[in-house]
């Protein structure tokens, strides 16, 4: 999976997109071939952010070294198509490594409301190590791994920077595994309490899923009311199309989205049609 516990902020989505692009191009070239094409040492003689990109995708089994010392891809054609395949392809691969330091930061961080709007990256590392880092000796997550987090998680579809700061907002990644899924059914309504179930099992991160629920920390979660990123994606994707939220008078489950006056939906759901696109 690409991402290790010391995430860089020059390992960016898409210097790793270009690196895998190019080994799918021509996978003929050496470690050292390919890194003359993407930094040139008539250019630059430091060759640090080659390096670093190259040793992410190298950890994450996205590239490999061949027999012949050539560097092979372990990426589809399918999933290398766009850059908005590439992007489906690491989360599904990222979010299905509860232990990854990456992962772990991305749910605990989904969960904790609006108070991330005045939390600075250093409050961040400091919370995180207090309530969720597993080893206690080592604090796993400094600034710069948390700036390189924040352009991923971004990438990934999990929210959006503004003046620093990560914007929970889940519109992009369920987006995307909508559009992938085959199952769900559509154009129909359906109870929402059954798109929780069938959203757990696409998106660990996102809340009462796995990653979600081991790595809440200190946030106060009450049962049914859904996060502010999971609302946020949701409203999105309703005042979009590709959704319909719903709430029916009376309806015996009630699910509720973080509250927002100004919006078609309040707050109070109990079912949701899914589109097609």
């Amino acid at each position: 999976m690409p991402f290790d516990d010391r995430l860089k902020n020059t390992q960016t989505p898409h210097r790793v997109y270009a690196l895998c692009k190019l080994i799918q191009y021509n996978q003929s070239l050496t470690k050292e071939e390919l890194c003359q094409y993407l930094q040139p040492s008539s250019l630059n003689k430091n060759d640090d952010v080659f390096k670093n990109v190259y040793d992410l995708a190298d950890k994450g089994e996205l590239i490999a070294r061949g027999s012949d010392g050539n560097v092979i891809l372990n990426l589809t054609d399918h999933e290398m198509a766009s850059i908005d395949s590439f992007r489906r392809a690491i989360a599904n691969r990222a979010f299905d490594n509860p232990q990854l330091t990456f992962c772990r930061f991305t749910a605990w961080y989904l969960m904790r409301g609006p108070e991330v709007y005045s939390e600075k990256s250093k409050d961040l590392v400091v919370h995180f190590d207090r309530e969720i880092n597993i080893n206690k000796d080592i604090n796993m997550y400094n600034e710069t791994n948390v700036i390189g987090w924040r352009t991923w998680v971004c990438f990934l579809g999990l929210g959006f920077i503004h003046n620093g700061i990560v914007v929970p907002n889940a519109a992009r990644r369920l987006q995307d595994v909508l559009g992938e899924d085959r199952q769900m059914e559509r154009d129909r309504p359906i109870a929402f309490k059954d798109f929780i179930v069938w959203l757990n099992q696409h998106c660990p991160e996102l809340d009462y899923g796995e990653l979600s629920h081991n790595n809440r920390g200190q946030a106060v979660v009450r049962e049914q009311n859904l996060s502010l990123a999971l609302s946020a994606g949701l409203r999105a994707l309703h005042d979009s199309g590709k959704i319909k939220l719903g709430y029916v008078r009376d309806a015996r489950d009630v699910w509720y989205l973080e509250s927002a006056a100004t919006h078609e939906i309040t707050g109070a759901v109990s079912e949701i049609v899914i589109g097609r696109w």
